[in-house]
């Protein structure tokens, strides 16, 4: 039988620092910390981390490119809090591009057997359905043994690399200075950290465990399923949520909480949800037929971790809950 989640609340807390709380002055400084620091960091990283990828491309070295494939998600997954800026807003709506899955296969193989270019213009040109993180994923693990997968995989990882690159620059140079700090954006960023544990317990893990038909395993709304990934990728969006509270190399949302007792059990949270989605096998394919309760047991800190958030927090913020764009998919 499974546990249910308890959260101990420590007796001795943590002390505070002298300008921790809700002035706007602190509020200002967090924000901007956080995108200047930790959403900036998230984003070079996976710019430089595309580009090795696309270096590597041209070299059409499979195992390496495999490796550095999932390299590049890591700091692309630690970003998912971010579902404002260019990520979402036009023009460059760069989101849907990146990483809208899963990859059109048939799209795909037809690119493959036809006798058309196959470089980063073409593939730069084409709907999102065929471009971004799942077309390099399918190529590398479903079509590597085509004849045209190496200019294939030249093209798909050139274009990824690019929008990489643009988003950087875009969140950076134009979309940060553009939206000085506000109480605005102070309510995106909690409530995305609520989305996104949301996200984790919907989308990640329950549609494919088969929460939405009657209990029957839907392997084709796992994430990340050619390669595998699909559970590392909650891990890495949970540690960025994780990153957004408590900061990395940056100040975080954490420190404009006055209550001890809130942060505490925020803590707890983070910390049991991050340990249960590590202890889930992979991959998330063999679990949903052979041990559909393990994803049940981590979901259930996930869904207090969305409720923590968007009812204390939130409350204590003084933050207004929004509507999760994600509900309506």
């Amino acid at each position: 039988m499974i546990a249910p989640i308890t959260v101990a609340l420590l007796t001795a807390c943590n002390p505070t620092s002298p300008d921790k709380g809700t002035s706007n002055q602190a509020r200002t400084d967090v924000i901007n910390s956080l995108a200047d620091d930790l959403i900036a960091g998230h984003y070079a990283r996976f710019k430089s981390r595309a580009d090795t990828l696309y270096d590597t491309a041209q070299s059409c070295d499979v195992e390496s490119m495999r490796s550095q494939w999932w390299a590049a998600r890591e700091p692309w997954k630690h970003a998912e809090t971010i579902g404002f800026g260019p990520v979402v807003e036009y023009p460059e709506r760069l989101g849907p591009i990146l990483d809208d899955w899963p990859a059109n296969e048939s799209a795909i193989d037809d690119l493959l057997d036809g006798d058309g270019d196959l470089s980063v213009a073409t593939f730069s040109g084409k709907g999102s359905a065929v471009r971004g993180f799942p077309v390099v994923e399918y190529l590398l693990w479903s079509a590597h043994e085509h004849p045209r997968f190496c200019d294939a995989i030249q093209g798909a990882s050139g274009d990824l690399a690019a929008n990489a690159a643009l988003l950087h620059e875009t969140w950076t140079e134009r979309w940060t200075p553009a939206n000085p700090p506000s109480k605005d954006y102070l309510n995106l960023w909690v409530n995305y950290m609520a989305f996104t544990a949301e996200n984790i317990h919907e989308m990640k893990l329950g549609k494919p465990n088969g929460d939405y038909a009657n209990g029957q395993p839907q392997p084709d709304l796992i994430e990340s399923r050619p390669s595998g990934r699909s559970l590392q990728d909650a891990r890495d969006a949970l540690e960025g949520v994780r990153m957004v509270w408590a900061g990395n190399d940056s100040r975080g949302i954490r420190e404009l909480i006055i209550d001890d007792e809130i942060q505490q059990r925020t803590d707890d949270l983070l910390a049991i949800a991050a340990e249960r989605l590590e202890s889930v096998p992979d991959p998330l394919e063999s679990t949903i037929y052979d041990e559909p309760e393990i994803v049940g047991w981590a979901q259930r800190p996930l869904l207090e971790l969305q409720a923590e958030l968007q009812r204390e927090v939130a409350t204590a913020l003084n933050v207004t809950v929004l509507f999760n764009p994600a509900d309506g998919d």
